[in-house]
């Protein structure tokens, strides 16, 4: 097993079921990440051995799964200076005829069942590895089947708590500068969903505010209830009384859909966490000092924001490039 010293501000490259095995019980405060969404994109990552017999002489059967490629040509999508991830290049895939194991890129199952198992396996052991009081942060993107949701965060969230996560809330992360799209059947999606997960019903958690918006009622910040009302002892008659309209200079208690910019940096791979999406989790759900786990580091935006607040920070990524520039990101934060 790792160390606590070993996995504290430290990134693992390698495979993410093998690297979290290795973190000790318990160590972890808080877990907050986004893993690869289903067929959607390919992180150019070596194939993975899923599921199986370990101890397996494998005998592969190789196939091809297919990319996408509608709409490559199309004005809409070609944004100068960015990614076009409506574009997946075919990937070669295998299963064991001994085992059935498969061999491949996670999020480029061939069926979207066999995804979410694969998730639920990695949740299954971040549940070990997180504190008792700690809390859960999913990121996760819906995927489109024959024209129709696939309905992924959905069956996600029904499966962790039917797994015996407590899911505390469900955010939406509202896009208002969301990329263009050519389709022309349906709305342009412009939202994902956040899962806010814990063990135990009492976890750690600080209460975040947001600024009251809306007018004063009659402009005034004392509700002045001067009359008898015709409600008598009831629960309307007893909300009529003299009261703070906002009664909390905090503010209000932080509701449930942001609405932040994605965001990009040079040299990043194009699925990057806007840095203010993942604030508030932070400093709701990790004690200063604590340590912030992101088992799908990508850029390494998690131990940016997490050094920043005064967290401590560990991460995993298969992808050793990835894992490098993230290393030098994280560095360079004051």
């Amino acid at each position: 097993l790792y160390t606590l010293e070993q996995i504290t501000n430290h990134i693992f490259s390698g495979n993410i079921l093998e690297n979290l095995c290795q973190y000790p019980d318990n160590s972890i405060d808080m877990i907050i990440t986004s893993p690869p969404y289903y067929g959607l994109r390919s992180y150019e990552t070596i194939n993975q051995i899923w599921d199986g017999d370990p101890n397996c002489q494998h005998d592969w059967e190789t196939f091809t799964r297919k990319g996408i490629t509608g709409g490559k040509k199309s004005k809409k999508i070609q944004i100068k200076g960015q990614e076009n991830f409506q574009i997946v290049v075919d990937s070669e895939q295998a299963f064991c005829k001994k085992c059935e194991a498969w061999l491949g890129e996670l999020g480029r199952e061939p069926s979207y069942k066999l995804y979410l198992e694969h998730l639920y396996k990695i949740f299954d052991e971040c549940a070990r590895i997180l504190k008792l009081d700690g809390t859960l942060w999913v990121n996760l993107g819906d995927s489109y089947l024959n024209k129709s949701l696939i309905g992924i965060p959905d069956r996600f969230k029904i499966s962790m708590i039917d797994g015996g996560w407590i899911c505390r809330n469900e955010i939406i992360w509202h896009k208002p500068n969301q990329f263009p799209s050519p389709i022309k059947d349906r709305f342009t999606v412009d939202f994902e969903k956040l899962f806010y997960f814990s063990k135990q019903g009492k976890a750690y958690f600080i209460q975040q505010f947001e600024p009251y918006v809306l007018p004063l009622n009659r402009g005034k910040n004392e509700f002045d209830a001067k009359n008898s009302t015709k409600y008598g002892n009831t629960n309307a008659g007893k909300a009529y009384r003299p009261r703070l309209n906002r009664p909390n200079p905090k503010g209000k208690n932080k509701r449930t859909v942001w609405s932040i910019n994605t965001t990009s940096y040079k040299g990043a791979h194009f699925a990057v966490f806007p840095e203010k999406l993942i604030e508030t989790p932070i400093l709701a759900g990790c004690p200063i000092g604590g340590i912030v786990l992101d088992p799908f580091m990508g850029s390494g935006t998690v131990g940016v924001v997490a050094k920043r607040l005064e967290r401590n920070w560990s991460g995993i990524e298969l992808n050793p490039e990835y894992a490098k520039n993230a290393v030098e990101r994280i560095n360079q934060q004051n």
